[in-house]
């Protein structure tokens, strides 16, 4: 449940086993770990194709002005 006033959440489990809890736990915490993992892959590609974008419009850049000088 979703406190209205501070915005943090409250979970509630009903287990008859304290097993079934700690295994709900673990596959639960694995799953969060995995999904920030996945986001900081994706940031750290998009943050590497930036600078490789950014070198080959300078190159382009240096081509064409070499190609401009030479005519």
């Amino acid at each position: 449940m979703k406190d209205k006033e501070t915005g943090k959440y409250a979970v509630f489990f009903q287990a008859k086993d304290m097993k079934m809890m700690e295994k709900a736990f673990k596959n639960a915490l694995a799953r969060s770990e995995r999904k920030t993992e996945r986001k900081e892959s994706i940031r750290k590609n998009i943050e590497k194709f930036k600078e490789m974008a950014k070198n080959t419009v300078s190159k382009d850049k240096v081509k064409n002005k070499q190609k401009e000088q030479s005519l």
